[in-house]
């Protein structure tokens, strides 16, 4: 009996010491744990006003502003990873299982987005709108004005190798591995290019 005590004991104390050494688990999906990105940052840009730099950790509700030389990709872990080129203003919106990227200033985003997330990209404020989608599919959705001066929503479908341009795009949405890039001008189209 005595010996079985001492097993028990030890085992206990093993059990105790293991649940010590082990990381934390927590609950829910991956993707309710990571609501934050880490920057990686060439050229100059800027979060929330500051300017950024590599390792820097970025929220949701986050701006981030590059200048003419500025790039800018964000690791958000199991919600993906973005991409933002020169010139572009992009508010980051991330919840769990979903990230969203508002082009507050047009220019050119690429969204990576893994399974069982849902990725989107609001355009704000642009006449044309370019998007390319490397794997995967997207469904845009745009405004058409129609005969009778109202105007309405029209979704369209781009699979893997599309390269389409669009007048009044106001958001490009994807579920789950895609990748795809979003670039957008106010007053002209920008050059055809690939992500």
């Amino acid at each position: 009996m005595k010996r079985m005590s001492l097993h028990l004991k030890t085992m206990s104390a093993l059990f105790a010491v293991a649940m010590l050494l082990a990381p934390a688990k927590t609950t829910g999906s991956p993707a309710a744990q990571d609501l934050s990105g880490t920057l990686t940052v060439s050229g100059h840009a800027m979060v929330n006003g500051k300017a950024a730099q590599t390792g820097m950790t970025v929220l949701s509700g986050s701006t981030i502003e590059t200048e003419p030389d500025g790039d800018v990709t964000i690791d958000l872990g199991s919600l993906g990873r973005i991409h933002i080129r020169p010139n572009t203003k992009v508010e980051l919106r991330l919840a769990p299982g979903n990230c969203q990227a508002l082009m507050d200033r047009c220019g050119s985003i690429t969204q990576q987005v893994p399974s069982g997330v849902t990725g989107q990209i609001r355009v704000v404020d642009a006449k044309y709108v370019q998007v390319a989608v490397t794997s995967g599919k997207v469904a845009i959705n745009r405004e058409i004005k129609k005969r009778d001066g109202d105007m309405k929503t029209e979704k369209v479908s781009l699979r893997a190798r599309s390269d389409k341009r669009y007048y009044d795009v106001r958001e490009v949405n994807a579920d789950g591995d895609s990748l795809f890039t979003v670039q957008c001008c106010q007053c002209c189209f920008v050059e055809k290019t690939r992500p």
